[in-house]
């Protein structure tokens, strides 16, 4: 039964794929249409970032990252449980949570960069939890990494931020040196 349904979301992921360029946020004007869309692809499935409630995001470096729709890959409620990876998450990945705990909607990021979490819809402002995997790095509370600052290590795991730092996460680096690649 488990195999057909992958199967099934597998197809329905690829059907209802597409490449989206257009108002991508962080996309310098007077790109040619292939450097812009190398620059900023992010694909969508299932219907639109806004409603999707699990993303894996590739960060590239200073270009934006690339963001995908995995709610096809999960369980009819959407959410995973602490200490679980979904479809389309990876042990090593970092995990960044909407909830306390590990819970509520979710990131899952891989790649060394910077971002700021206004270019993932509804994630500004909003991470709760999280989980490092194997990267290291800094969240900002402002959105072009500077502020604030809350540092992470590899295989570190914070179920709740404290007060001053929850809900305020605008931008991430993520950097193979740990925190000190970071600016």
């Amino acid at each position: 039964m488990q195999r057909a349904i992958r199967r099934g979301g597998l197809a329905a992921l690829l059907v209802t794929s597409v490449s989206i360029l257009a108002a991508f946020p962080g996309v310098p004007s007077g790109l040619s249409p292939q450097s812009a869309h190398a620059a900023s692809t992010k694909s969508v499935a299932k219907g639109d970032l806004t409603t999707c409630h699990s993303m894996r995001v590739v960060l590239n470096g200073n270009a934006a990252p690339t963001v995908t729709c995995i709610d096809s890959t999960l369980s009819p409620q959407g959410q995973v449980s602490p200490n679980s990876q979904p479809s389309g998450c990876y042990n090593g990945d970092m995990f960044v949570y909407s909830d306390p705990y590990g819970l509520g909607d979710h990131l899952c990021f891989t790649g060394t960069g910077t971002t700021t979490l206004s270019n993932i819809p509804g994630w500004n402002d909003r991470v709760s939890s999280y989980s490092s995997g194997s990267w290291a790095g800094k969240f900002y509370d402002n959105s072009d990494l500077t502020g604030a600052t809350w540092s992470f290590g590899a295989s570190n795991t914070v179920y709740t931020f404290n007060a001053q730092f929850d809900n305020r996460a605008s931008s991430i680096c993520v950097a193979a040196a740990g925190p000190s690649g970071c600016p």
